[in-house]
């Protein structure tokens, strides 16, 4: 399918991983130069004083808005992730949004670009891996479309409902099941 992108947010969103067979989610944190270093697993103080073990997934979030929306006239924008294994990908379109475009004198949401995944197994574990490709010159109404929803968004005049954001992250979480091979 193909995205429109035009604001990126890095985050760690950090685990409570101190019982293995129990993942919880505690929060999401956005990236800063003062802890973008900070480790992947690291020890903290929990709520009730104790020590836990922390996990933490670096993370790119895209906001990006779907060109069939934006040519019926209700666009409105989605969060596209990319984390551990589709990471790289990630900063493929990063490149692409802030590099590339920057150096041809374009503006972040100046290209759409084509997400494909592609499916992965390693010792009976399957998932899926996120590519990004350029395709062709967003239209001056996806580019329109685009502006707006920046401009809105780096305003702080329209903000990502972080609770349905975090309900959904406990759900998954809660309701995870192994990912089984279904062939091909």
């Amino acid at each position: 399918f193909a995205i429109i992108p035009f604001h990126m947010e890095k985050v760690f969103v950090e685990f409570d991983v101190t019982n293995p067979d129990e993942k919880e989610f505690l929060r999401m944190r956005a990236i800063t130069p003062q802890n973008e270093n900070l480790p992947y697993e690291d020890r903290e103080k929990g709520e009730d004083g104790k020590d836990i073990m922390v996990s933490r997934d670096y993370t790119m979030n895209f906001y990006c808005l779907l060109p069939s929306e934006v040519a019926e006239g209700g666009a409105i924008p989605y969060i596209l992730t990319f984390r551990r294994t589709s990471l790289k990908a990630g900063k493929t379109l990063a490149t692409q949004m802030f590099t590339i475009n920057r150096a041809a004198n374009r503006p972040p949401p100046a290209v759409l670009i084509e997400i494909s995944a592609s499916k992965m197994t390693e010792e009976k574990k399957t998932w899926a891996v996120m590519n990004v490709k350029p395709m062709i010159a967003a239209s001056k109404e996806q580019f329109e479309a685009a502006h707006m929803w920046m401009k809105l968004i780096r305003d702080g005049k329209a903000k990502v409902d972080n609770e349905s954001l975090v309900d959904e992250v406990k759900s998954t979480l809660k309701n995870a099941t192994p990912v089984q091979d279904v062939g091909t």
